[in-house]
């Protein structure tokens, strides 16, 4: 199963090593012509309705070009990233689950660096979740996706990976779809608003 987001109600961007404008990811050219028109500028008004795009990725990708805010990191530390990520976005909507904050903790060791980037980015895709979007590469493991999934304070639509299994993180509702989808061939799922 792949997401396939609505790039063009996206005001904000988060993608985890995912270059959805380049050759690396399906869709690129669907992606583009989506994303794209929210990135011109033609007077300066429009600059405060661009949309704003975080990158965090491996090596300089198409995507990472266009980023308003690049993170180089190595594709193992993706993971880490997630967890710290989710970790913020947590604190942000006031959750008071200590055991997947702990669990979270344990899993961003040695992300301490990346703090207030994390921190900026959950802040900025918090306050606008209805129109934010976070992308995991295809090539990440199914833990990273699965972190991208749980990014719960997010209202933007989302489809999880029902492979992921992560401990702290199990929900009834990955269970439920992962039983639901048993057997079945999914083609295309769209993400919408």
């Amino acid at each position: 199963m792949r997401a396939c987001p609505d790039f063009s109600k996206a005001d904000r961007v988060l993608s985890l090593d995912s270059d959805f404008l380049g050759h690396r990811e399906p869709n690129s050219s669907v992606n583009t012509k989506q994303f794209m028109p929210g990135r011109k500028v033609l007077a300066p008004s429009d600059a405060k309705k661009m949309n704003r795009l975080y990158s965090v990725e491996s090596d300089l990708s198409i995507t990472g070009g266009v980023a308003d805010h690049r993170l180089r990191l190595s594709s193992s530390s993706v993971e880490a990233f997630s967890a710290l990520f989710l970790s913020k976005l947590l604190i942000l909507s006031g959750s008071e689950d200590s055991p997947l904050f702990n669990h979270l903790t344990s899993l961003s060791k040695g992300m301490e660096k990346h703090d207030n980037w994390a921190s900026e980015c959950a802040k900025d895709l918090f306050e606008n979740s209805s129109s934010s979007i976070v992308v995991a590469g295809s090539h990440l493991p199914d833990p990273v996706h699965l972190l991208r999934e749980s990014a719960l304070p997010l209202k933007s639509p989302r489809v999880p990976n029902p492979r992921a299994s992560v401990p702290g993180l199990a929900s009834s509702r990955f269970i439920g779809l992962s039983r639901w989808m048993s057997g079945r061939t999914i083609r295309r799922v769209e993400a919408g608003h």
